[in-house]
């Protein structure tokens, strides 16, 4: 037909544009029978799931965490007998980096920990719901560090904290609070060519401002325990070569199938299957961070 896009009994080839705005049963029917994505979506009607998600790596992983360093065993930043307290950084569209905050309370929470996950910014309708875990939202925390100050304060000593901040926001908020008032920044690192630099940059903006605070990184996604150690060697060596920074690995997060149940079903990882390896490293880089 003249004037036609697509010429007749072809199918219209897809837009480009279209595969960035995946809904969250887009992605998840490849790894999730129907069955079960019906069963769930049906208990979580009333919640209407952003458009935004990452799309699993599907890839096999070793069920045991890296061990931790041993220069980290005693850490002297850490104030005694006080919950830990640590820093994400993370955003609003960034929804697996807050998912990240909330699968990390909740491993934390199963170790008998009380935590709270202070951020600028509402959780996503569609991350984890742990029962144990409590959402402060400070929408004017970004024009007021004090705000986060505050809300560190108001908390007992035996309460952990999770602070959520956008990455180009962590250097200027944190350096306005206290010495002491958290022990770290933790930054989750795509297992990416372009996760990479994007962590460097990061790590670049954040320079010396935070000299008491331990820089951690988690590597997302390693299809292998090697690979992690290796890209994690490469970033922390150019880390100290670049910016003069000490980074520590706090282990690897892989991707598997509880991990796409707990966005379906809005549960922690650590609920959906406490045995899988996605499970088993949360709880690895919860020992660390304690």
């Amino acid at each position: 037909m003249e004037g036609s896009e697509h010429p007749p009994g072809d199918p219209p080839r897809a837009n480009p544009r279209a595969r960035r705005s995946r809904k969250l049963t887009d992605v998840l029917h490849y790894f999730i029978d129907e069955e079960e994505q019906a069963e769930a979506l049906a208990a979580r009607s009333a919640t209407d799931p952003p458009s935004d998600v990452a799309e699993p790596t599907g890839r096999e992983f070793e069920p045991e965490a890296t061990p931790a360093n041993p220069e980290d065993s005693d850490n002297p930043k850490r104030v005694e007998g006080r919950s830990m307290r640590w820093c994400i950084a993370a955003d609003p569209q960034r929804m697996l980096c807050s998912a990240l905050a909330l699968d990390l309370a909740a491993a934390l929470a199963r170790r008998g920990n009380a935590v709270r996950v202070i951020s600028p910014f509402s959780p996503s309708p569609v991350v984890p719901q742990p029962r144990d875990v409590e959402w402060q939202t400070i929408e004017h925390a970004l024009a007021d560090p004090a705000a986060i100050q505050a809300a560190l304060s108001d908390l007992d000593g035996q309460t952990g904290a999770i602070v959520l901040l956008p990455p180009n926001s962590v250097s200027r908020i944190l350096s306005g609070l206290t010495p002491q008032a958290l022990d770290g920044v933790l930054l989750p690192v795509d297992c990416a060519p372009s996760g990479l630099t994007r962590a460097l940059g990061w790590l670049g903006r954040l320079g010396t401002a935070l000299p008491n605070l331990r820089i951690g990184v988690t590597l997302m996604g390693a299809p292998d325990r090697e690979t992690a150690q290796r890209l994690y060697r490469k970033l922390s060596g150019a880390a100290l070569r670049q910016f003069g920074l000490q980074i520590e690995h706090l282990g690897e997060l892989p991707r598997d199938q509880s991990s796409d149940r707990s966005l379906l079903l809005g549960i922690p990882v650590v609920d959906v299957d406490a045995q899988g390896n996605a499970a088993r490293c949360l709880d690895a880089v919860c020992g660390r961070l304690q």
